[in-house]
């Protein structure tokens, strides 16, 4: 069960420990993106940017703090960038 006067976003993904469910794709708005980088519950993102798409208006992304990019590679108009928090950057990337 999960308690509405605590963290939700540990409880969720304590439950998800427990169920061993070991990845998860967030999709969503700004605002839950960040709320998974302030709490530290990332260990890889992807950023896929339209190259060919341009928009005059709209939210900005939430910025990422102490990251690595590992890589980043192109498939049709779409650039997909890879980053890790700096702490989980291994020799062999």
């Amino acid at each position: 069960k999960i308690s509405a006067g605590e963290n939700l976003l540990r409880q969720v993904m304590q439950k998800c420990f427990e169920h061993d469910i070991q990845s998860i794709l967030v999709e969503g708005g700004a605002q839950l993106h960040r709320s998974f980088i302030d709490a530290h519950l990332w260990d890889e993102c992807r950023i896929i940017t339209n190259e060919a798409l341009v928009i005059a208006e709209g939210l900005a992304a939430p910025a990422l703090q102490d990251f690595t990019q590992t890589h980043s590679f192109h498939l049709q108009n779409d650039r997909i960038d890879f980053f890790v928090p700096v702490a989980e950057k291994t020799a062999d990337q």
